[in-house]
């Protein structure tokens, strides 16, 4: 009993020193996680809008067709950032919100539209938009971060995709989130392989036999 008890506590310590390490290596190098998981990393959660971009980002993203750039968001106001080099006054001339379209994933931050945008007209225009947004979050984050801005023009970026976006926020927003969940969802690398494995798993079971 005594041998069996001890052969536990080493694989349970074994176990959590792994994790620890896990988590401490990417915690001091976060540009060493994989490309998969990055975009979990650049939002964090919001109980109204359901997620908005992760202050102090600054991470290096390699998309699956080799397309590199990086993304850093800037704190504009209350630890709530965006994709966006700041205001040079306290009232931009527009903002800009939507879903990756408007964020620009996939280029860097000044090649971005808001941007060009803003050079064009020497004027600020804020980029608000946040990959994986529907329409009911694009004016949620208006309404409760972009109003007290009090800009002149709102730009709504709109893609096809929305009407279902829209759909599924609806019905996971009213769902009950457990904060440990959705902490170890942000935060956990070794949360986010378990996962990503347990559901590859899942997905090649389900498939049909050929």
């Amino acid at each position: 009993m005594h041998d069996k008890m001890s052969k536990i506590l080493i694989v349970f310590f074994g176990v959590t020193i792994a994790i620890v390490a896990i988590e401490l290596f990417y915690f001091i190098y976060p540009n060493l996680t994989p490309n998969v998981f990055k975009y979990s990393m650049i939002r964090t959660y919001d109980p109204y809008v359901g997620f908005v971009p992760r202050p102090h980002t600054s991470l290096d993203i390699v998309t699956s067709r080799d397309i590199s750039f990086k993304v850093d968001t800037k704190t504009i106001f209350d630890n709530v950032a965006f994709r966006d080099d700041g205001l040079n006054s306290d009232k931009p001339f527009a903002i800009a919100t939507g879903d990756s379209f408007t964020f620009c994933w996939g280029v860097e931050m000044f090649d971005s539209w808001p941007e060009q945008l803003e050079k064009l007209l020497n004027k600020d225009v804020l980029n608000m938009g946040m990959p994986g947004y529907s329409t009911i979050q694009e004016y949620r984050i208006v309404e409760k971060y972009g109003i007290n801005l009090k800009p002149k023009v709102v730009l709504i970026g709109f893609f096809i995709n929305d009407f279902l976006d829209s759909y599924d926020f609806n019905n996971n927003i009213n769902q009950k989130h457990y904060p440990l969940k959705r902490i170890l969802e942000e935060n956990s690398i070794t949360y986010k392989l378990i996962r990503a494995a347990y559901y590859n798993f899942n997905q090649r079971e389900t498939m049909p036999s050929i």
